[in-house]
């Protein structure tokens, strides 16, 4: 028996082969949007895109099938065409699906594949299924299976591309067009195969011509229209949502820079040569002091709100940055409303043209202000380290001739010969000798501290201080009360803790000096509020002046000194840190008016601490 005689549509043919490629280069956008969105966001592209790809896919096979011309009327079944179009989205929606995933490994691929390629299959043949014509359809099994293999094969390298092109950042490139006319070819290769695997015989097949249709050229114009519309519309919108993403994603950057600006104290700026404008991220107009939009916008209007003696040195190294076309680095100073100075680490970049000439600086600021004080710190903590060493070393250069004057003075006082008045200023110079004595001991203990820490009397710590000032608060006239209870001893280093209150009973004689007073210290039992920890709490008060709140806001923080060139800012610093070491704390209050003034620090240090260690030098 004779075939039905076939020809092809070369036009047709031409158009179902150019669907696939615009199919295959939506799917690479499809596969973008569905892997950089999540949740419901990512539902509904993943339904667009497999609605938008099937039909591309769905419409190219039955372009290719209209291409086929057969010499008896051919009508298509509309509820198998229906299910066609279902397998070619459910391919699709499992193709989008695999390539949106953060890796594809290659057992995945493969699978994907074959769930991809044997839809694309099922939606061939059921298409060819829903064809109704009187010559008998006859397949080829051999072909059949190679359509099925070809649509496998390409369903592979389709998903592999995809999941590749994804990444990519630019909307076409000429790599891109290649990769979606790769797969365009492939799924054409595949239909094309299919239609060679059948063979028309005569025949007259009876079929019901309910729910068909005939598909005229007006009708193939529809189709491939609808689905180029389609396409167009989704890959519009993909376009349009991939903007909106971007920026939000840029919104999102922004703020979390803003936010790590804010938190590192540092900012961003930009100066464009030609015009002259300097523009400040609101983070370096916080740094200078400035209310946001404050600043002029000009680099001298920058170099007026530096200190005078940085201006010059700022302008040199920007200047060389220019000419050289390189980075630079440079610290400066700024004076804030409240008279305090601040310190800004500037570092900048010279943005240049392709002829080298530089057309703006890139830069950052940064507050520094912590970092210098701590370098402060060091740098006088050395020299006041360096200065304990020499006075330990006087100290026990002194200790031994000492010890020959008091034993002189014993041997002097065991002369029976002496009047009474000589032995009167023999006892006045033994007590003075004993204070020499006294004071050099201290002064070593203060640099020679005990590895471990010793069970402390915190009572007799206290007299020992006040002993050592009884000259000093008797000349100023201030009057010591000095009330103790019962307390029990604790493990510390009794040589800080008498440096604390030597700075303690120090202060309040200082704040006293003008017209006496009455100084007070009290030790006693008690609890700490906070934890219910029982401990000993020794209290200071004094009748001076007191303090102010600005004042008593920054008594602790180191270098911050009341007494001009008399004191080092570093008295209640370290006195805090010893405490905090015996896990003890330090309150204060005080008064500046009303009919009592004065001051009361109060120290708290717990019986059961774990051991303390030394402070270092």
């Amino acid at each position: 028996m004779v075939p039905v005689s076939t020809t092809y549509d070369y036009a047709l043919v031409v158009l179902s082969i150019t669907i696939a490629i615009a199919a295959s280069y939506s799917a690479f956008s499809f596969g973008e949007r569905v892997a950089a969105s999540n949740g419901s966001r990512r539902s509904w592209w993943l339904a667009i895109g497999a609605f938008a790809m099937g039909l591309g896919i769905w419409s190219m096979h039955y372009t290719g099938m209209l291409a086929v011309r057969l010499p008896v009327p051919v009508l298509f079944h509309v509820p198998t065409v229906l299910l066609s179009l279902v397998l070619a989205v459910f391919a699709s929606a499992v193709a989008l699906a695999l390539v949106s995933r953060e890796r594809l490994e290659t057992p995945l691929l493969l699978m994907g594949g074959l769930l991809m390629g044997g839809g694309i299959g099922a939606m061939h043949y059921t298409g060819m299924a829903a064809m109704r014509c009187t010559p008998m359809h006859v397949y080829n099994d051999w072909l059949v299976a190679l359509s099925i293999a070809v649509a496998v094969v390409f369903s592979v390298v389709a998903l592999g591309l995809t999941f590749y092109f994804r990444q990519e950042t630019v909307r076409f490139t000429w790599r891109r067009l290649g990769g979606a006319a790769i797969m365009g070819v492939g799924i054409s290769a595949m239909h094309y195969t299919a239609m060679a695997a059948v063979t028309f015989m005569p025949g007259n097949m009876a079929f019901s011509p309910r729910e068909t249709v005939r598909v005229s050229t007006l009708g193939i114009v529809a189709i491939a229209g609808t689905t180029a519309l389609v396409l167009v519309a989704a890959l519009v919108t993909s376009w349009f949502d991939r903007i909106l993403r971007n920026e939000e994603a840029l919104r999102e950057a922004h703020e979390r820079l803003s936010i790590a600006q804010a938190t590192a104290r540092m900012g961003d700026w930009h100066w464009e040569i030609l015009s002259g404008r300097v523009q400040w991220s609101p983070q370096v107009e916080s740094l200078h002091g400035l209310e946001p939009g404050a600043f002029a916008g000009h680099f001298e209007n920058w170099l007026e709100i530096m200190h005078p003696e940085d201006r010059q040195q700022v302008h040199s190294a920007v200047t060389r940055a220019i000419q050289r076309g390189n980075e630079f680095e440079v610290e400066y100073r700024t004076l804030l409303k409240d008279d305090s100075l601040r310190w800004i680490l500037c570092k900048g970049k010279v943005q240049q043209t392709s002829f080298s000439r530089a057309i703006g600086v890139l830069g950052v600021c940064m507050d520094i202000t912590s970092r210098k004080r701590t370098e402060d710190v060091l740098r006088r903590t050395e020299k006041l380290a360096a200065a304990g060493r020499l006075a330990a070393t006087i100290s026990h250069e002194i200790n031994n001739p000492l010890e020959s004057v008091v034993n002189l003075f014993y041997l002097i006082d065991c002369q029976p010969s002496l009047d009474e008045q000589a032995r009167e200023y023999l006892a006045i110079a033994q007590q003075e000798l004993a204070r020499i004595t006294q004071i050099t001991t201290q002064t070593l203990g203060f640099y020679r501290q005990p590895t471990r820490a010793t069970e402390v009397y915190i009572a007799d710590i206290v007299d020992s201080v006040i002993e050592l000032y009884a000259s000093r608060l008797h000349h100023a006239q201030i009057r010591v009360e000095q009330h103790y209870w019962e307390v029990r001893p604790f493990f510390g280093f009794s040589g800080e803790l008498r440096q604390v209150f030597m700075n303690l009973v120090g202060n309040a004689m200082d704040s006293m000096r003008l017209e006496g007073g009455r100084l007070l210290v009290r030790c006693v039992e008690s609890r700490d509020w906070k934890t219910g920890e029982r401990g000993v709490r020794v209290s200071i008060a004094d009748t001076g002046h007191g303090m102010e709140a600005k004042t008593m806001a920054c008594i602790f923080e180191p270098f911050f000194t009341t007494k001009e060139n008399t004191g080092t800012g570093l008295g209640l610093w370290i006195a805090l840190e010893i405490v905090q070491k015996h896990q003890g704390t330090i309150r204060v209050r005080s008064r500046t008016d009303g009919p009592t003034t004065g001051t009361v620090f109060s120290m708290f240090v717990p019986y059961s601490p774990s051991q303390p260690r030394p402070t270092a030098s």
